[in-house]
C-alpha cells in the first residue's frame, strides 16, 4: 500500500479489471490504438458517476473560455 495514496495493487487490479470487461463488452473487437480513449472514457464516467450529463457540459463550457 502506498502510505501517500494509500492506493494499493489490490484496488488498481479490481479497477483494471472494470475497465477490460468495459472495453470487451462495449468495443468488440478492442482496437488497440484507440485503447487511451477507451481508457479516458472510463476514468471520466468512474469520477464523475453521478451527474454525469452535468459535469460534461460544465466542462466543455470551462474549455471554452480558456482558448
Amino acid at each position: 500500500m502506498d502510505p501517500v495514496t494509500g492506493v494499493d495493487t489490490n484496488h488498481v487490479e479490481v479497477m483494471w479489471q472494470r475497465a477490460k470487461n468495459k472495453f470487451k463488452s462495449q468495443y468488440e473487437p478492442t482496437n488497440r490504438a484507440m485503447i487511451p480513449d477507451y481508457l479516458a472514457e472510463f476514468m471520466w464516467l468512474q469520477r464523475f458517476r453521478e451527474n454525469t450529463f452535468n459535469y460534461f457540459w460544465h466542462q466543455v463550457a470551462t474549455d471554452l473560455y480558456v482558448v
